[in-house]
């Protein structure tokens, strides 16, 4: 078994209201398929979200190549914040990690994102390395389903997961399409990471339902990442010991992936 030590989050800076990204998209989406129908932002439950660039880059209709290169520098620099906070917080060395599994949907580098915090990061030389890519929504759970099972043949060991995805860089401003919309109504910007050891489990306490609103409301859908907010949330709640909770993301072709925790 496997227990939670700690879950750092982070976000951009800079924090938008969903009326003012209505207005921009109503705009952008005149005469199309979405013309119209920008209503579902009301409907989405978010109020906030926290994106790398202003709205003016997301409207620009900058050009897949840029925006994937500015991927990079936004990515790692999230990514740094929300694995050095969950350390701080588990009271554990970086160089203590012996298996770092990281996810992410939304950016594309070879070498991966994890490679290069390898190297910029003061990690044990004999780090090992799992990168997931392209698992959407479901990837946070999946992440984490690998790392249990990793630990449960390591259990002496210390890992993290972590998550970045910016969502907003995938945005496509002339793209007027429903999906196009639903995306432009939900998704947002940030990276979570989880540092897990080799012992027991802990996990969700009841009210799992009413974290994800909250968590939704305030960042929107973080893709990956959502699950490990919300279970920084989680964590941070007090639960009956021996409770159980349950841990779940919906992925691409509404694939299921789902862990069942018990609090310590």
């Amino acid at each position: 078994m496997a227990r939670v030590l700690a879950v750092g989050t982070a976000v951009p800076e800079f924090r938008y209201e969903q009326k003012a990204l209505r207005a921009r998209c109503a705009a952008a989406f005149a005469g199309t398929e979405a013309d119209g129908r920008e209503g579902l932002f009301d409907r989405a439950g978010v109020e906030t979200r926290a994106l790398v660039e202003a709205p003016d880059y997301y409207f620009a209709g900058v050009p897949f190549a840029k925006r994937n290169a500015d991927y990079f520098p936004h990515a790692e620099r999230l990514a740094r914040r929300a694995l050095l906070s969950a350390l701080e917080q588990a009271g554990v060395g970086i160089s203590e990690l012996t298996h770092l599994f990281s996810v992410t949907t939304t950016g594309l580098l070879t070498p991966s994102l994890d490679a290069h915090l390898a190297q910029s990061l003061p990690f044990r030389r004999t780090l090992k390395r799992t990168p997931l890519f392209g698992v959407g929504c479901a990837g946070g759970a999946v992440a984490l389903s690998r790392a249990f099972e990793y630990l449960r043949g390591h259990p002496e060991e210390t890992v993290a997961v972590l998550s970045v995805e910016l969502c907003s860089l995938t945005f496509l401003p002339r793209d007027g399409t429903m999906t196009q919309l639903v995306a432009a109504a939900l998704f947002g910007d940030g990276a979570a990471c989880a540092v897990l050891c080799g012992e027991r489990a802990m996990g969700l306490p009841d009210g799992a339902a009413g974290l994800s609103r909250a968590f939704l409301k305030r960042h929107g859908n973080l893709s990956s990442a959502s699950v490990l907010f919300i279970l920084k949330d989680a964590l941070a709640r007090p639960a009956r010991p021996g409770s159980w909770g349950l841990l779940a993301a919906l992925g691409p072709g509404f694939a299921l992936e789902a862990l069942l925790l018990r609090e310590s």
